[in-house]
């Protein structure tokens, strides 16, 4: 008997239908790049492998559905989905028009039904062509201002911004323990020294001890994971109610929460941004 697991539906991997109907795919968009982008959570070039097919049981093969190998992902995915590159996908089209196998795109989409193999919802297609370049410019440029975007709400959420160095990690113990109902993707909590370096927002301390989610189950596999070493750290830290200590402590939770200290000029000018805001 396979060991291989059936397919599983993550609540967050689930997008509404309509976004399929928003963008028609072709060489030519009602919509921009941009907005493709933002309306996808995955964007690469691939190639066609299969038409009227599918890798996953609970998909049928229909007209609408066909196989794509990922050739170059161009924008961050979330990290339960993995390392994509290089497999064969399935992709649902509503507009499944002049695809021929060999063919290659630019795919912009969102996952629907991940387990051994994924599939996913179409938003944008653009055919790979001589005047690709020009596309590729509108993709980079696109992921640039929404990684700023996303990056500022952070930057604009947070408590503290600190320049910093991990001195120690270990297990945390503070506050009391609680029973939370529902709790099974615990996030084992760790706590991690800070020798601070410098403070580019909130008040000034010269250390801190915020906590990180140490558990790679899929609920936090993609929450930072801190670790002594040499090494100088951007942490943008946010005060946070622990349900399972009943306390409230600093934390990095958010995949953007460490950012590598050649990120500090681009950080400094988005602080400095927000605060020409207010």
């Amino acid at each position: 008997m396979s060991s291989r697991r059936a397919p599983v539906l993550s609540p967050w991997l689930v997008v509404p239908l309509l976004c399929l109907t928003l963008y028609p795919s072709g060489s030519v968009f009602a919509k921009s790049i941009q907005e493709c982008m933002q309306l996808s959570h995955l964007s690469f070039e691939g190639t066609i492998q299969a038409l009227h097919a599918s890798s996953l049981p609970p998909i049928a093969a229909a007209d609408t559905t066909f196989l794509v190998s990922i050739d170059t992902v161009f924008a961050p995915i979330p990290p339960a989905l993995g390392d994509v590159q290089g497999h064969t996908i399935t992709v649902i089209s509503q507009h499944p028009m002049n695809l021929f196998v060999g063919q290659r795109h630019f795919f912009f989409v969102n996952p629907r039904l991940y387990g051994y193999n994924m599939a996913v919802l179409e938003v944008c297609r653009v055919e790979v062509d001589a005047d690709s370049a020009e596309v590729l410019d509108n993709i980079a440029n696109a992921a640039r201002d929404i990684a700023d975007k996303q990056l500022l709400e952070r930057l604009d959420a947070a408590e503290k911004v600190v320049v910093a160095n991990v001195r120690h990690v270990a297990p945390y113990h503070g506050g009391t323990p609680q029973v939370v109902i529902g709790s099974e993707h615990n996030p084992d909590w760790w706590t991690a020294s800070l020798k601070v370096l410098s403070t580019e927002k909130g008040v000034a301390d010269t250390s801190l001890a915020p906590l990180f989610a140490h558990s790679m189950d899929v609920a936090w596999v993609g929450a930072p994971k801190l670790a002594i070493g040499p090494d100088t750290s951007i942490f943008i830290l946010d005060q946070a109610t622990i349900l399972e200590y009943n306390t409230s402590e600093l934390t990095v939770q958010d995949p953007l929460d460490v950012q590598p200290i050649s990120e500090l000029a681009r950080i400094r000018a988005l602080l400095s941004e927000l605060r020409r805001r207010r």
